[in-house]
Formats: C-alpha cells, sequence, structure tokens
C-alpha cells in the first residue's frame, strides 16, 4: 500500500511541476510529464498488481472455534 500511496504522491508532484512550467516552453514540458508519467504509471500499475496478489495470498478468515470453559469440570476433577 506504501508503494501506491508514494505513486500517488509523484502523480501529484508532477502534475504541479508541469503547472508551473506551463508558462515555458509548452512541448518540451509536455514531453518530459509525458515521460515521467509513464514511468510513474508502471510503477503504480506494479504496485496494485502486487497488492491485489499479496490479498489473494491471505488466508480466508474462519469463524473461531468455541473452546470449553477452563479449566475443565468434568466427573474426575470434581472431588
Amino acid at each position: 500500500m506504501n508503494a501506491i500511496r508514494n505513486s500517488l504522491g509523484f502523480v501529484l508532484l508532477f502534475g504541479a511541476l508541469a503547472l508551473i512550467a506551463s508558462a515555458y516552453s509548452l512541448e518540451l514540458i509536455s514531453l518530459i510529464f509525458l515521460v515521467l508519467m509513464s514511468i510513474n504509471g508502471f510503477k503504480l500499475a506494479d504496485a496494485i498488481v502486487a497488492h491485489v496478489r499479496m490479498l489473494r495470498r491471505q488466508p480466508k478468515h474462519e469463524p473461531p472455534t468455541t473452546l470449553p470453559d477452563f479449566p475443565a469440570q468434568t466427573k474426575r476433577d470434581v472431588r
């Protein structure tokens, strides 16, 4: 999950940089932005796939079994 948060942080960072630099050479900034976003997109997709695989590997939760009262009161225990 941490990798997903980091990837989303980079998306916001690149978006802010592109917005600030849009007053300058738009073609160059757009090209850099697209390259960085494609790299980050692969990271985000990889993090999501890894997270889903990790969730699928976890065992299903089973209902808790009922435990007998402790200490067990049987005929042998009563004196």
